[in-house]
């Protein structure tokens, strides 16, 4: 129903406006009771999908990502006499007194402390329900593939193809070799909705911001290949991958002095927002760095003791992993793209490589690992752990909206450099999750 005359303060409250100049403007466009899916329009708009429509389109890249509505413009300061102290006319703002500052920062924290062992909690239980019933291959040797990977020898494979296996997103799945050690586990849905899309929002627009490269570097011709990015001609779709990296080397030379890359370091700007995003990201590198205690505890208590080695070696990497206390070396922010089969040839062989997908995408994107004949769904918020290093995968195609991967990694020639040539495995059996289970009479 159209609005009958002009706006009064109870109509702009009745209709949640923020103010009544704001309803008396947009008024003049639309039928306030109206759905309006224009983010420009001065209602502010009102249907959240086209809310997230603009920010992966029209953003400008205003920090923080999620933070995507224009703002009101702020209000003219009124000339005043020149402060004596700062030169200024502007009133010094009110600030809260450091003991209020001090009680505030001690609740933040005591509130993180909190969600992150709620974190803890969920790992330990998302855990012991994926050690239930793993998928096991009895004639496949992790540590011979190992082995093989490190003497520089092709991996041998069992003769008969593995029967195809379908993993989905209803519940948590584990492979595992003849020796109880984990090939690939498998967690949907790890981050929730909320935190599938605040990750999204985030990336989208720190992408926006520090720009993004397709098909360069040295496996430009490899798994980053341009065949790889099905939208790459869509204006609306943002494609390439950027390297969150604290600390590498270039390919081929595994002996320089290690240094943060490209991407964090190009400009001032771009070193700014890497540096938000990281700590942005960190929460969830918590998480993950707590699951790879559970499950690996050998391979976890080795590279934290090459992370303080790092950070003694190497100044640029402790100054950047101070927001970032976990064992990883980097991240690939990859946007958009499909990857062909391919193996993770700078990881160690030994380590499990977290991967973590966000998006709006609806449909496709599987990864596969053929040697397994495994496919397993790949959706949003979904966290999977595998033996990249050894085990050949790919990601398929997919539709229905964008996609964005979070490839975390540790590269060997930085382990190397600090002594660390050999990382040990656990048996899942070793986690302090497992439960025998009860002996059958």
């Amino acid at each position: 129903m159209v609005h009958k005359g002009p706006y009064d303060a109870s109509d702009a409250i009745a209709l949640d406006i923020d103010s009544l100049k704001v309803g008396q403007e947009a008024h003049k466009v639309h039928d306030l009771d109206e759905i309006c899916d224009k983010p420009d329009c001065p209602c502010g708009g009102s249907d959240p999908d086209a809310w997230l429509q603009f920010s992966d389109s029209e953003s400008s890249g205003e920090w923080p990502a999620y933070n995507t509505r224009k703002k009101a413009p702020p209000p003219p300061v009124k000339p005043s006499t020149p402060n004596a102290t700062t030169g200024t006319g502007r009133k010094r703002r009110n600030r809260p007194k450091p003991e209020t500052r001090r009680l505030k920062a001690a609740e933040i924290a005591e509130k993180l402390d909190k969600l992150a062992h709620d974190n803890a909690k969920r790992n330990n239980r998302l855990l012991k329900e994926v050690f239930i019933h793993p998928l096991r291959f009895e004639d496949i040797s992790l540590k011979t593939l190992v082995e093989q990977k490190k003497a520089g020898r092709s991996r041998t494979w069992p003769k008969n193809s593995a029967p195809a296996v379908y993993w989905g997103a209803n519940s948590t799945h584990m492979a595992v070799d003849k020796d109880d050690l984990p090939l690939a586990l498998h967690f949907p849905g790890y981050l929730g909705k909320t935190g599938n899309m605040f990750k999204y929002r985030l990336l989208c627009n720190f992408a926006k911001a520090v720009g993004v490269s397709v098909g360069k570097g040295a496996d430009a011709n490899k798994h980053d290949s341009i065949e790889g990015y099905p939208y790459l001609d869509k204006q609306s779709y943002i494609s390439g991958v950027i390297q969150l990296v604290a600390s590498w080397t270039a390919i081929g030379h595994s002996n320089d002095e290690p240094t943060p890359s490209r991407d964090v370091l190009k400009s001032a700007h771009a070193f700014k927002l890497s540096m938000e995003c990281l700590r942005e990201l960190a929460f969830t590198s918590r998480a993950i760095d707590d699951m790879l205690s559970k499950i690996d505890p050998a391979a976890y208590t080795t590279l934290h003791e090459a992370r303080k080695r790092l950070q003694k070696a190497n100044p640029a990497y402790a100054a950047l992993t101070s927001l970032d206390p976990t064992y990883l070396h980097g991240r690939s922010i990859i946007l958009n793209r499909a990857t062909r089969g391919h193996l993770d040839i700078r990881d160690p062989a030994e380590i499990l490589t977290p991967i973590l997908v966000v998006g709006k995408f609806v449909k496709g994107g599987e990864l596969r690992v053929e040697k397994l004949g495994l496919t397993m769904s790949y959706l949003p918020g979904t966290l999977i752990f595998i033996r990249g290093s050894v085990l050949p995968h790919e990601v398929a195609v997919f539709s229905g909206g964008k996609r964005i991967s979070i490839a975390h990694f540790v590269h060997k020639a930085l382990l190397v450099q600090v002594g660390i040539s050999d990382i040990p495995m656990s048996p899942y059996t070793k986690s302090p999750q497992y439960v025998t289970p009860p002996a059958v009479n």
